[in-house]
Parts: C-alpha cells; structure tokens; sequence
C-alpha cells in the first residue's frame, strides 16, 4: 500500500503543470516558446517530449509495484514496458501531434493498470482519485496541443 503523504498529491498536479502551460500556450498562438526561451523547438514538440519522459516514469512506477509486490500480477510488468516501447517507437514514427493523441492514450491505459492495483490494495483509493484527475488533465492538454 502507498504510504499516505501529502506529496502524494502534490508531486502529480505539479507535474501536470508542463501540460497545462503548453495547451495555454497553444491556445494563445504560440508555436514556439515566447522569448526569453531559445527558439527552435516548437510547443507540440516540447509538450510530446514531456510526455513521453512522463510515460515513462509512470511505466517506471509500475515496474516498481511488480517487484515491490509478490502478489503483483505479470500483466503489470508487461504493460509498463510495452507502454514505454509504444511511447518511443510513437515519438519517432508519429508526427508530434499525433503522438500527443496517442500519449493521451497510453495514459489513460496506464490508469487502467492503477485502477486495477487500487482493487487490490497496492496503491490507496486516495493516490487512485488523484491520478484520475491528472490524468484526466493531461489527456485534455495533449488534445488541446494536438489541435491547435
């Protein structure tokens, strides 16, 4: 079981801030970081190169729960690594937006794989409700940056 701590819910909004700040920026024209930032990426690829050190790192978290977890189930450790190599092998054949389509996506089906650690008592309800929410955020920002 996650241990209870209020990082526990601030480390996931903080992390959904990159998403938020590329869709306002994508909603607000910007193609490309405003100054004073060095121009050349644009805001979709900066945003798809986040999510996919995101996906990862969620992937990463789940890994963690298979080996931490002797009753973990091996789906788990499979998913996190097919996500992984699903998110890498998008970003490189994928055009930016249509990565960022598919990475909301992988992170809804990596919720999938919480919910099912949340029934069985790996993780707490509590992480589970807060990962719905950031989940739930950046699926809209990448759609957001995607479209614009």
């Amino acid at each position: 079981m996650v241990p209870r701590h209020p990082l526990l819910t601030y480390l996931p909004l903080a992390g959904a801030i990159p998403f938020v700040c590329g869709a306002v920026l994508a909603l607000t024209g910007y193609e490309q970081l405003p100054p004073p930032f060095p121009v050349g990426l644009s805001i979709v690829a900066i945003v798809a190169f986040y999510a996919l050190a995101i996906l990862s790192f969620m992937a990463g978290v789940h890994w963690g729960q298979y080996i931490s977890n002797a009753h973990a189930s091996t789906a788990i450790l499979i998913t996190s690594n097919v996500v992984t190599v699903i998110g890498w092998l998008g970003l490189i054949v994928l055009s930016p937006a249509n990565f960022l389509m598919m990475a909301g996506a992988l992170f809804v089906a990596l919720l999938t794989v919480d919910w099912q650690l949340t029934q069985s008592a790996a993780i707490s309800p509590t992480y589970f409700r807060i990962r719905i929410i950031v989940t739930a955020i950046v699926a809209a920002c990448l759609l957001i940056v995607a479209i614009s």
